[in-house]
């Protein structure tokens, strides 16, 4: 939808993940993302996403990510 070479400052963005020891990636709860966004000085914004999600549109199948509505805000491109 937007190429990565169109995203400012791209080099100071950040993908937050907790690993597990079992090499699973431990899912963020809505607390633990609201406490990240609210309490932490590191970031000047975060976002969530939720990836791999299958719908059907207009009979073909897609791929796609749920992000949340401040997606296109923190990654600093306009929506297409």
């Amino acid at each position: 939808m937007f190429r990565v070479d169109a995203v400012p400052a791209v080099n100071e963005m950040y993908w937050v993940v907790k690993q597990l020891e079992n090499g699973d990636q431990w899912q963020f709860r809505r607390p633990q993302f609201e406490a990240l966004r609210k309490e932490t000085r590191l970031f000047t914004d975060v976002n969530a996403a939720v990836g791999n999600i299958d719908v059907r549109v207009n009979g073909r199948t897609m791929d796609g990510t749920l992000v949340r509505g401040n997606f296109f805000q923190v990654v600093g491109v306009a929506p297409p």
